[in-house]
């Protein structure tokens, strides 16, 4: 597989603060009530802006393939594993029944319940982009032209909305993939042509988000597009002005502590989107019910819930990362020590 030399990636801690804001509205948009607009417009931009900054940072190079099977595959698997213990503990076996039930529905991988095949949860997103990202190196490996590019990746885009519409769901989400190369490819030339937020373009990309908020809402990990072509141009837009707002916020001093937080987010987002994915068919309902049952004659009950999910959430991530520091502190030195003894 031969690199792609034109595009040069300059990782910069704006898409962290980006990746951050995704992960937490997607959070968000998973605890307040489907059809009100606040879930409509989180739902208009949140999973493809994970796209958009992952085509912001792609580059076809050799070695990519593996690197994501060990940061997107193992994760996964840990996931299913945990469910498949956690099915053994209670005695109805959890969400998903039984062991097999489990083991059709991970190697499904959807987003969504599918005939008989549950869904795996949120965690449908890792074998989505792992093989969206291999699409593009296919296409970035036969073609050298952008132009020829990206008409590649609008045929794939066709194909994944027409599999949509005949309700074809393929294993792992490949058929989703066709559709986040899309999102990809735009990122990638976003980046590449180094494209700037002008007031005709901020314009442009304002009326396409209020146009596919108009049609209505993408779910990508539930095949829904409606009328797909608006909603997607829509998300795009939505992404990049969005992404624009989080490059202009890193000069604002008095917002640091915003952006520092967003920043930290987005830099632990496969163990926050684990964890969160994991939690609600976990017995957490006692986390801070006592507090929002005295809070519930003041707090409205949508708002109490997603406090309690996301604080689980954060604690359980932050628990995660102190692990994690404690062992590359003590844990691998010690077992580098004990080598050099034996």
């Amino acid at each position: 597989m031969s690199a792609d030399k034109s595009h040069t990636i300059n990782r910069t801690p704006y898409l962290d603060t980006a990746r951050g804001f995704a992960i937490l509205v997607v959070m968000i948009g998973h605890c307040i009530t489907k059809g009100t607009f606040l879930h409509k417009f989180i739902f208009s931009f949140h999973v493809p802006m994970f796209f958009v900054i992952s085509g912001y940072l792609y580059k076809c190079k050799e070695g990519s393939t593996w690197k994501d099977l060990k940061h997107l595959a193992v994760p996964y698997a840990a996931v299913v594993m945990i469910l498949a213990v956690f099915g053994k503990v209670i005695p109805s076996g959890g969400y998903y029944g039984s062991t097999m039930n489990l083991v059709r529905s991970a190697l499904f991988g959807a987003g969504s319940k599918h005939g008989d095949i549950l869904m795996i949860g949120s965690v449908w997103f890792w074998p989505t982009i792992f093989l969206a990202r291999r699409y593009l190196d296919c296409i970035f490996t036969w073609f050298t032209k952008d132009r020829s590019r990206a008409i590649c990746v609008f045929a794939l885009v066709l194909a994944g909305a027409g599999l949509a519409g005949k309700k074809i769901w393929a294993p792992m989400n490949a058929d989703v993939a066709l559709v986040a190369v899309g999102f990809m490819f735009a990122g990638y030339m976003i980046c590449r042509y180094n494209v700037k937020i002008t007031p005709p373009v901020a314009l442009s990309c304002i009326a396409l988000w209020v146009m596919a908020l108009y049609c209505d809402r993408i779910n990508i990990g539930k095949r829904d597009y409606e009328i797909w072509y608006i909603t997607f141009a829509g998300a795009v837009a939505a992404s990049f002005l969005l992404l624009e707002v989080f490059r202009r916020l890193e000069s604002i001093k008095w917002l640091k502590w915003l952006t520092g937080f967003l920043t930290f987010t987005g830099r632990h987002t496969i163990a926050l989107l684990a964890i969160h994915d994991l939690d609600w068919r976990m017995p957490f309902q006692i986390w801070g019910s006592r507090l929002g049952g005295l809070l519930s004659g003041y707090i409205h009950p949508t708002l109490i819930w997603t406090i309690r999910r996301l604080t689980f959430d954060y604690v359980c991530m932050l628990l995660c990362v102190f692990v994690v520091y404690l062992y590359r502190r003590y844990g691998s030195v010690a077992f580098k020590k004990r080598n050099e003894d034996n």
